[in-house]
């Protein structure tokens, strides 16, 4: 189960500052809108396809931020930054072969390990449509 926040909204009649999505299979999902995620009882769902749920919505979920290539670079960049001050913060370092051919760099999170990382970084923006 992902809980993703929201903006307070009313979603086609549905106030709500939580919005949890629940995945059922290739292309099933559902969607609740709540204000208060603790309470079963409180809100209410729309299930489908992502296009369904969007459809259902439409009105309702603000315009995404289209970004050039620099702006979407820097978003990776920030997540790998929180990833490597929380690493820095646990005294963790990751041993790196590549880093070795460059010790002078300060980074946690080096080379090949941060194109990688960054790649699934950037495929997760772009399923929950932060990025497109």
């Amino acid at each position: 189960m992902n809980t993703i926040p929201t903006r307070e909204a009313d979603f086609a009649g549905r106030s709500g500052n939580t919005v949890i999505i629940h995945r059922y299979g290739q292309d099933d999902y559902s969607a609740w809108f709540t204000d208060n995620p603790n309470d079963d009882t409180s809100g209410c769902s729309v299930r489908g396809t992502l296009l369904d749920i969007l459809e259902e919505c439409r009105d309702e979920v603000p315009a995404r931020k289209v970004m050039d290539n620099s702006e979407r670079l820097e978003t990776i960049c920030d997540f790998i930054e929180c990833f490597e001050d929380f690493l820095d913060e646990k005294g963790i370092v990751i041993p790196n072969d590549e880093k070795e051919q460059d010790p002078e760099s300060a980074s946690n999170i080096y080379g090949t390990d941060y194109g990688n990382l960054s790649e699934k970084i950037e495929s997760l923006l772009i399923r929950y449509g932060v990025l497109n």
